[in-house]
């Protein structure tokens, strides 16, 4: 989403957050599970991003895929 020049990415993996990061997005999203729209991507992925990034990221809470009911 780019609002005023400012650039958010959504990421599926630890590659694409990484690649984003030092491309020089403001932020990024990481999320799991594309398939499904995105859902929250594990505790352990959570933890293992946070020190490798210089730009904010911010994760999906979305607990399943599909509709929002």
């Amino acid at each position: 989403m780019e609002v005023d020049g400012y650039l958010e990415v959504a990421c599926f993996d630890v590659d694409s957050l990484v690649l984003a990061d030092r491309a020089g997005v403001d932020r990024t999203e990481f999320c799991a599970d594309r398939a499904s729209g995105g859902v929250t991507p594990s505790f352990d992925e959570l933890l293992g991003v946070i020190d490798l990034l210089q730009s904010p990221v911010h994760f999906m809470i979305r607990p399943r895929g599909g509709d929002f009911v």
